[in-house]
């Protein structure tokens, strides 16, 4: 047997061991994870892909205020509801073959407890869904073949906190949360309990991927359907789901003494009400006119300011269901019914107040609606962890080619 040398057994000391391998593979030497992006301490840019209005829409936009169909809506031919995911990516010193995994680990306090725990075959991935305004601590962990090559150190980075919060649903189109937006008295409407969006089945058909995202990440409990009768119908696993039909007709026909005016509101703020109910996504066709005129009275409820209230009602515009306009008839024409149960001060809030208090929304109800979706500031809560909400993560390369395809 061939005598070692001095040398030899002085840099056999000095290789790195890799914690868990046996002594045929303990002389791999270790590599290292560097990480590229986010940089250190980022902020990311709002995760809302395009801004509104539009640069060619202009400041005179509400001029030409189309009527708005609701019950008959035209589908456009591009959809910028999409969010914009953040992207994290790193290298490994020196490069690595092509059969190392990686773990992307991702949470709100520096010692990683319960992590989002990402799976990935490259060293990049895509990541939608994460919560606005919150620090993350992210680090890579590297193995092969089942065996620890590398863990990388840990970076922070910090969402934007622009509301409002999309959702990346693949099939279906003008889902955010309603989570996110500033309220009355500093709080904010917290997020991953209630959405809005498409509906699901009829005009539009969300994916297998998209029901994963509703069902699995982000844990709907309750489908809130605003369709009438002929096109109402539960599209998602019933098992899991429980599908509620409250009919309505939207903006002024809130007030008819109808069973799709007063009533059917008075109904759907009991749901609301029901802490066992959340999350929640609440839907009609669109998520435009029925699902805007609810977003606008619970968004009010909460505490949303009017500036806030009607640039979340034209947001819409960016989905596939074409423009929304404050200025156009169906818009006033709610402002104006719900000016009735208000008092001189103009404040939508209050009108908002009066006008459920006139259906007969009583107080236990509105102040467990408050109490389910108002975050108080330096209150914790869900809003603050990755496990309320998982965002959606994959390979750089194969997450791109899915979102162009939607």
């Amino acid at each position: 047997m061939p005598a070692i040398s001095d040398r030899q057994q002085e840099e056999e000391k000095s290789t790195p061991k890799i914690p868990g391998e046996n002594e045929e593979e303990s002389e791999r030497y270790i590599v290292e994870i560097v990480l590229c992006e986010p940089a250190e301490e980022a902020q990311t840019a709002p995760l809302q892909r395009y801004s509104w209005p539009l640069a060619d829409e202009g400041e005179d936009r509400g001029t030409a205020a189309l009527p708005i169909a609701w019950d008959a809506l035209t589908e456009m031919a591009i959809d910028r509801s999409r969010p914009r995911p953040v992207i994290f990516a790193w290298e490994m010193v020196p490069a690595a073959s092509e059969s190392v995994q990686y773990d992307l680990l991702l949470a709100t306090d520096p010692a990683f407890v319960s992590p989002l725990r990402i799976e990935l075959t490259a060293p990049q991935a895509e990541v939608w869904h994460l919560h606005l305004g919150t620090r993350y601590y992210w680090r890579v962990t590297a193995t092969q073949d089942g065996h620890p090559l590398a863990v990388s150190p840990t970076r922070t980075v910090t969402i934007d906190r622009t509301p409002p919060r999309w959702i990346r649903v693949p099939g279906i189109t003008n889902v955010r949360d309603l989570g996110g937006w500033p309220v009355q008295g500093g709080g904010m409407v917290r997020q991953g309990m209630i959405y809005r969006s498409s509906e699901m089945n009829q005009h539009l058909r969300i994916t297998e991927e998209g029901m994963r995202v509703l069902l699995d990440e982000l844990g709907i409990r309750t489908d809130l359907d605003l369709r009438g009768a002929g096109t109402a119908n539960p599209a998602l696993d019933p098992a899991r789901v429980r599908w509620v039909n409250v009919p309505i007709q939207p903006y002024q026909a809130i007030c008819d003494e109808t069973p799709l005016g007063r009533a059917a509101y008075r109904r759907l703020f009991a749901v609301l009400a029901d802490r066992a109910a959340y999350p929640l996504l609440f839907h009609c066709w669109g998520g435009a006119d029925r699902g805007g005129t609810v977003a606008l009275l619970l968004g009010a409820l909460l505490g949303m300011n009017r500036e806030h209230l009607i640039q979340d009602y034209e947001l819409t515009s960016l989905s596939v269901w074409g423009p929304r306009s404050q200025f156009s008839a169906e818009f006033t024409g709610l402002l104006a019914a719900l000016r009735q149960f208000g008092d001189d001060t103009w404040d939508i809030r209050r009108q908002v107040a009066g006008f459920l208090a006139a259906i007969g929304v009583t107080h236990a109800e509105i102040a467990a609606i408050r109490a389910h979706l108002i975050i108080h500031q330096g209150t914790a809560g869900p809003s603050s962890t990755v496990t309320r909400s998982s965002p959606i993560a994959g390979d750089y390369a194969t997450m791109r080619e899915q979102h162009e395809d939607i």
